[in-house]
């Protein structure tokens, strides 16, 4: 990538000026907006909401596959009471309490499922899904630092830009009193003293223009990062980076969460599909119940305890087509895992571009803006020795002006572009 030493020693420079002047009111710092955004941003608030619920889904696929207690309790009050009176062993004859009058009846019972492999499989997808939340939630938080970082340099060359037009207005109305005595000196002329005025209008519409800018730009970051910026000059530093290659950049890309989180939706759809073909696998299960009961009948026990071992295999024409389905969308997990790589490198060799093309820009405006103010400087001498007209100076002031609108944005759009790329390029932690 381009080297930008020089470019951040002449910005540094500049912006040093700025915050010495304006060191009692400046805009808080880009990390406090970051950080106000991670807890306040709507996106962030919903990435986490919708990892939060992907962690419980997966606790219901755990708990499928836990031992299930169940316990029912119950009175029934019969019309008539039905007993058999047998003889017992000893001779004496017994009552068996058939139906009860008043009868009484309690079940504790216990169900474990021992082979469940379609269960097994949701459980692991659950939690992949849970992965990809998290991973999800993590590139919503760097997208979300990007859009603070946008908003937030917005607001930065909009508020330099509004300076910049109150000090060109400032210029335009000593340039009016200067041609207004020179009117009355009889060294200027009518039509000088009206271009002056229509040039300090002018440069009134363009700071009620710019300052209209700022307030959006203050809407758009407190929207963004739920923080109220202080009103004033940003306390601005051009920090240099660490350029790094193409290749480097890529490979940084390709470890994205965005990415990861592709990956793991496509696992979660691999899992997802071997679970709706093991629809089909036969799935065994153990169970214990013991009933309590004054209906004794026959055995003549009030408690009664029963084991089970079940073995369930189902085939139905839904279970194929959920399971053809769940083949059909782990092959869009696929392809879009593909396209996320592919869109996720794109990023960033757009974000390193636009690094490389706004520090030609900040070099190039700062060249410029130097030859812009040089050129006024000429004009102002050229027309107090009068050499020159009203017109001229009023253009060159003018093209000044732009010179160092254009600066600033440049400076501007270089700090975001490079937020950008960090954003693009940055790491999965998971």
């Amino acid at each position: 990538m381009i080297p930008s030493s020089k470019l951040n020693f002449s910005l540094a420079f500049g912006l040093a000026t700025f915050v010495a002047a304006y060191r009692a009111q400046a805009l808080q710092p880009l990390d406090e907006f970051r950080r106000s955004a991670r807890a306040a941003n709507f996106d962030v608030r919903e990435a986490g909401l919708v990892t939060e619920q992907r962690g419980h889904e997966a606790s219901v696929a755990l708990g499928r596959l836990l031992p299930i207690l169940s316990a029912t309790a119950a009175y029934t009050r019969n019309q008539y009471e039905v007993s058999v009176a047998r003889p017992s062993p000893g001779g004496e004859t017994v009552t068996a309490v058939i139906t009860p009058l008043d009868q009484l009846e309690a079940n504790l019972g216990v169900r474990v499922p021992l082979i469940d492999v379609g269960g097994w499989l949701r459980l692991s997808a659950s939690l992949r899904a849970e992965d990809a939340a998290n991973l999800r939630a993590e590139a919503t938080t760097n997208d979300g630092d990007a859009e603070v970082a946008r908003h937030y340099y917005t607001l930065i060359g909009a508020t330099w830009l509004r300076d910049a037009a109150v000090k060109a207005q400032a210029a335009s109305e000593q340039n009016l009193d200067v041609f207004v005595r020179r009117r009355e000196a009889e060294r200027a002329l009518d039509t000088d003293v009206l271009k002056a005025r229509a040039e300090v209008e002018r440069a009134k519409k363009v700071v009620a223009e710019t300052d209209n800018q700022v307030r959006m730009a203050v809407r758009g970051l407190r929207t963004a990062s739920g923080l109220e910026p202080t009103a004033g000059v940003p306390a601005f530093e051009v920090v240099p980076t660490t350029e790094l290659s193409r290749s480097e950049l890529q490979a940084r890309a390709l470890t994205a969460p965005a990415v990861k989180a592709a990956e793991a939706d496509r696992l979660v759809a691999d899992k997802s599909r071997s679970a709706a073909w093991a629809a089909f696998a036969p799935t065994l299960s153990a169970s214990a119940n013991e009933r309590v009961t004054n209906a004794t009948g026959f055995a003549n026990r009030n408690t009664l305890l029963t084991l089970q071992v079940a073995a369930t295999w189902s085939l139905d024409y839904t279970t194929l087509a959920q399971a053809r389905a769940s083949s059909t969308a782990a092959s869009l997990a696929n392809v879009r895992a593909e396209r996320a790589r592919q869109v996720q490198l794109d990023y960033a060799n757009d974000a390193a571009d636009r690094v490389e093309l706004q520090v030609v820009r900040a070099r190039s405006a700062a060249a410029e803006e130097d030859a812009a103010r040089q050129a006024v400087a000429l004009w102002r001498d050229r027309l107090t020795a009068g050499n020159a007209t009203a017109l001229e100076l009023v253009q060159s002031e003018r093209d000044a002006f732009a010179a160092t609108a254009s600066r600033l944005q440049a400076e501007a759009d270089l700090a975001y572009a490079r937020e950008l790329l960090q954003a693009k390029t940055k790491r999965a932690l998971r």
